[in-house]
């Protein structure tokens, strides 16, 4: 197959250095930061077949990162990445550590349930505090909201 061939959502014979890049997908070191809901939370699937509620957060804004936390040749973020917060709603320390997200969106919005929670966060702006984790093996990094307050 050739890459005349292919479809793509940008013309194959432009300039390479025409094509933005796009913002990077990440998990945010330990800092403060202002983000952007980007769309409603979604059911993900990982590899082993397990559904997770996924919420996306796009980076406006930091103030202080620790830069302790970086991994070897890790850039800061920047303005436009984003991350995701996702829950195993399988089992109820799932479903608590994603009610400590959510709750903060759910008084704001004046809901009363997930659901209609879900449907007004998109969009929403916030501030948050996290803190950036290691699995036991040390071979993968996760990010946690320490604290997350609507604004």
């Amino acid at each position: 197959m050739s890459a005349t061939e292919l479809t793509s959502p940008v013309d194959l014979d432009s300039n390479i250095d025409d094509f933005e890049d796009l913002p990077g997908f990440l998990s945010p070191p330990t800092g403060s930061y202002a983000f952007t809901i980007k769309g409603t939370p979604e059911v993900k699937e990982t590899d082993d077949g397990k559904k997770l509620l996924s919420i996306m957060f796009e980076i406006l804004s930091f103030d202080e990162i620790d830069t302790g936390n970086l991994d070897t040749g890790e850039d800061l973020p920047k303005q436009g990445d984003v991350f995701a917060q996702s829950f195993d709603t399988a089992n109820l320390y799932g479903v608590n550590a994603m009610k400590q997200i959510v709750k903060p969106f759910k008084e704001a919005l004046g809901t009363a349930t997930w659901n209609e929670t879900f449907a007004g966060m998109a969009g929403m702006t916030c501030v948050g505090i996290i803190k950036r984790r290691y699995n036991k093996e040390k071979d993968r990094n996760y990010s946690k909201f320490v604290k997350l307050v609507v604004a």
